[in-house]
């Protein structure tokens, strides 16, 4: 509105007046690269082309598919935090920064996955763009930074289905469980049928933890023949 007062008051036409944008409220939203175009596809509807004019307020599920850093150009709105989902896309930390800053980092619910190969993902980066996380999974994408020492975060719920106990070798699970909410369990699904490789988890996981039999437990832990629960030992 002022810049077209502007126009009328100068008499000049490099200032246009601006052009109306429509919001389209939607429950969910898939943006997706495909066959080298963009696409979206809106409350699980037909996917039709993207256009960069459309601004969406999304009040549940925004979901990220085989894309890069240069393709997160959508407008979206959230009014509320939302749950996101991240599929084949090339998750480096600028990604991650980027989607946070479109989603106002409005984000209660994370899920990345690697549908192929294997990705990565800076952990790090993630609880610090998205401190408001509560709940996270991790499907076939190994972290290479799990937080910093001055990191806590909001987190309760971490889900991790990996094939590598190299996954969690070195890591030091004691300081990672203590920077994170009471009550955080987390879950680890050992997708590996090698008796060998699951005894070698195993043995990294008794490093850090003890089996018990019933509630309350820190880490459930699903090797190839049976499941596990376990809590934190102390320090």
């Amino acid at each position: 509105m002022e810049q077209y007062r502007l126009q009328v008051a100068t008499a000049r036409k490099d200032n246009p007046p601006p052009r109306l944008q429509f919001i389209r409220s939607v429950d969910s939203l898939t943006i997706a690269r495909k066959d080298g175009a963009l696409v979206v596809v809106i409350n699980e509807e037909s996917e039709t082309p993207f256009d960069t004019t459309d601004v969406f307020q999304i009040s549940e599920h925004l979901e990220l598919v085989s894309l890069d850093e240069s393709d997160l150009i959508m407008k979206v709105k959230t009014l509320k935090p939302i749950f996101l989902t991240i599929v084949d896309c090339r998750t480096t930390p600028a990604f991650i920064k980027k989607a946070a800053s479109k989603t106002r980092a409005k984000v209660r619910d994370l899920c990345i996955a690697s549908k192929a190969e294997p990705s990565s993902i800076c952990l790090s980066t993630v609880f610090a763009v998205f401190p408001g996380i509560e709940h996270m999974v991790l499907d076939n994408v190994f972290p290479t930074s799990w937080i910093k020492f001055h990191q806590t975060t909001k987190l309760r719920c971490f889900t991790m289905h990996v094939s590598d106990a190299d996954v969690i070798r070195g890591v030091d699970l004691w300081t990672f469980y203590k920077k994170q909410a009471r009550g955080f369990t987390m879950m680890l699904t050992f997708d590996n049928n090698s008796d060998a490789d699951n005894l070698e988890l195993e043995e990294i996981v008794n490093e850090y933890f003890m089996p018990v039999e019933s509630s309350p437990f820190d880490l459930v832990v699903n090797y190839h023949n049976r499941a596990v629960l376990y809590i934190l030992k102390e320090d």
